[in-house]
């Protein structure tokens, strides 16, 4: 359930290390140029660790190594498959710490010392061929605080600049057999403040992240996006739940609601003259009737989205 990690660590290579690595310049925003070094350290499997150095300038008062890997790749070959406990979280750990003690131009770094600077939180749902109608589905929806964007060509995100959620087809996306009908959800958290508060630990490390939490995350973003044990239905579905829970009159208003709304946003709809308030209203009787805000072109409902371990 984890997928890509950056972890960041105050260890510096030494000048003859250094050697060894790509010298890069970069620019910072009041137009300042410095330097950074990059390393790609291989590991068995075709599996590379992205190192970048940052030594101390006015922006660092203290040197900076990160290094970023996609954990099951470590272990599997691949960032379908996802790790089920913390021993195999503790077995990638070590074949990390084994190769980078194996590379003449990387510091000896401990991984499971290293503070999180970007954590990929991750669930496979087996969806089978309604990989595509989730995702058209959800392109509509708005997650509070985020921009609702789509992810390349295989799915939709909700952006912020330090979470973001994805939900993306990873059969188009990795092009491997085995992820066949996997509707792939994805959070991403960046910055150790930020994986930090939610944590509620300081200095995050992967020996603090647990099933539970990650779970926990996952659940909240399907609640968020109001998704999570909701069906997402097409326009038949959703009439006849709405009329059967609310009669005829309220349930075809909101009907007309809920159709308006696949092509218009909460701020488009204000903006058209739509009270704040009638918006939270009609959506909170929506969605508590067991009607994603979602809608889907199939013949069939979607059944609800949820996280199983």
């Amino acid at each position: 359930m984890i997928d890509t990690v950056s972890l960041r660590f105050h260890d510096e290579p030494t000048e003859t290390q250094l050697e060894e690595w790509d010298t890069h310049h970069y620019s910072k925003s009041n137009g300042e140029t410095q330097k950074k070094y990059i390393l790609r350290v291989p590991i068995d499997g075709g599996v590379i660790l992205r190192a970048i150095y940052y030594p101390r300038n006015p922006g660092f008062l203290a040197p900076m190594l990160k290094i970023t890997f996609s954990v099951p790749k470590v272990l599997f070959g691949n960032n379908v498959d996802m790790l089920s406990d913390m021993e195999q979280l503790k077995a990638v750990i070590q074949i990390v710490n084994m190769s980078i003690a194996l590379c003449e131009g990387m510091p000896t770094v401990d991984f499971w010392e290293g503070v999180l600077g970007r954590i990929d939180l991750c669930y496979n749902h087996q969806v089978g061929e309604l990989v595509p109608d989730y995702i058209r589905s959800f392109s509509c929806l708005s997650y509070p605080h985020r921009k609702t964007r789509p992810y390349l060509n295989e799915g939709v995100q909700y952006k912020s600049q330090v979470v973001t959620t994805k939900f993306y087809d990873k059969l188009n996306q990795c092009r491997l057999p085995i992820a066949q009908g996997i509707l792939r959800q994805e959070t991403t958290l960046r910055k150790p403040y930020n994986i930090e508060r939610r944590m509620g630990v300081s200095n995050p490390q992967l020996r603090d992240v647990k099933k539970e939490w990650i779970v926990e995350m996952l659940t909240n973003d399907l609640d968020k996006l109001r998704l999570n044990n909701h069906i997402t239905c097409n326009r038949e579905c959703a009439q006849e739940i709405l009329v059967e829970e609310y009669g005829s009159n309220t349930g075809t208003r909101l009907l007309g609601y809920w159709i308006a709304r696949q092509n218009m946003t909460k701020e488009q709809m204000i903006a058209s003259g739509t009270n704040l308030r009638t918006i939270q209203r009609n959506e909170k009787m929506i969605t508590d009737a067991g009607v994603s805000l979602a809608m889907t072109d199939a013949t069939v409902p979607l059944p609800p989205l949820r996280i199983e371990v």
